[in-house]
């Protein structure tokens, strides 16, 4: 009878831990590929892409945030409530004709009741984030 000691050339015991065949290797290099395309795809469809969406303006507030314990960064964005489509968030704001958040918040308040249209990302996740606002036929920037 032959003895056969299973912990040399099998898979089990310490000699074969850590390494993964190839097959793994080349569904797990797939899953990083598929990952980082769909991260490209998202934040390039954000960044190039909107649409428009009209919806009546309810109210605007400023909203704002700090960058908590490890970072000093702060942000202003503009929370505007409309009727059809929720919460419209304009996130950046970099419009000519406006110094600041509020600017464009109280800008938005003398428009409730009026029917804007709205430039949102092209993603829709939880709410919309804006882009832009046509406010007497031209596009205001947010």
């Amino acid at each position: 009878m032959a003895v056969v000691d299973q912990d040399r050339g099998g898979k089990s015991g310490a000699g074969g831990a850590g390494v993964a065949s190839p097959r793994v290797r080349k569904i797990f290099m797939r899953c990083v590929w598929t990952f980082w395309v769909v991260v490209f795809a998202y934040y390039f469809g954000n960044l190039h892409f909107y649409r428009t969406v009209d919806c009546t303006v309810v109210g605007a507030e400023v909203v704002s945030g700090g960058g908590g314990l490890r970072s000093s960064s702060s942000w202003q964005g503009v929370n505007t409530e409309t009727e059809e489509c929720g919460l419209v968030f304009f996130t950046k704001m970099q419009n000519e004709g406006f110094d600041s958040a509020q600017d464009l918040a109280d800008e938005l308040n003398r428009h409730r009741g009026e029917r804007l249209r709205f430039r949102v990302s092209y993603l829709y996740v939880g709410h919309y984030t804006a882009r832009a606002v046509e406010l007497e036929g031209f596009p205001i920037r947010g």
